[in-house]
């Protein structure tokens, strides 16, 4: 398995494995209706797209034998400024597919993405995770982050809540 940075060359068969991702892991516990619509919204080939070439953001992604099994996004926002200063980044995204959980992939995403935090001189590195995905929230703590406040998250029209977890640099 190799983790390098994704190029818009990976677009297809990111969305392809972001969407089957997302879908096993909160399809059930959602509204079909809004489920679908953020679906449309935030994995949408325009979407991905853009947040590929955003400045100041990168994705990586997990490879194995010729296919992504998982991926990551880190990328700069003002959004915690108030919390943490200006001195952070945030980890928007970290997916495995099912059949790699548990293999080091998660691990070695988020070892990247940690990375460019440090190269950067980054004070904090920081999350959103659901506070109904116990599974994530463990995870994050044993990797030494921490909970510091929460945030809304849409899915749909449901306004949902996700713990806002940090780790410092």
């Amino acid at each position: 398995m190799i983790v390098r940075e994704a190029t818009l060359n990976d677009l297809p068969a990111l969305r392809v494995l972001a969407i089957r991702v997302f879908t096993i892991t909160f399809e059930t516990s959602n509204d079909p209706a809004d489920f679908k619509s953020f679906l449309e919204e935030a994995y949408s080939e325009e979407k991905i797209s853009s947040e590929l070439l955003e400045v100041n953001s990168i994705y990586f992604v997990a490879e194995d034998a010729g296919s992504l099994v998982g991926y990551s996004r880190v990328r700069e926002n003002n959004e915690v400024d108030h919390l943490l200063g200006i001195n952070h980044l945030e980890l928007q995204r970290l997916y495995v597919d099912v059949p790699y959980q548990g293999r080091g992939v998660a691990n070695a995403l988020l070892g990247a993405c940690e990375k460019v935090a440090q190269q950067r001189g980054k004070e904090w590195i920081w999350l959103g995770v659901w506070e109904h995905n116990p599974k994530a929230i463990h995870y994050y703590q044993k990797q030494g982050y921490e909970r510091f406040s929460q945030h809304d998250f849409l899915v749909g029209a449901d306004k949902q809540t996700d713990l806002l977890m940090r780790k410092k640099i």
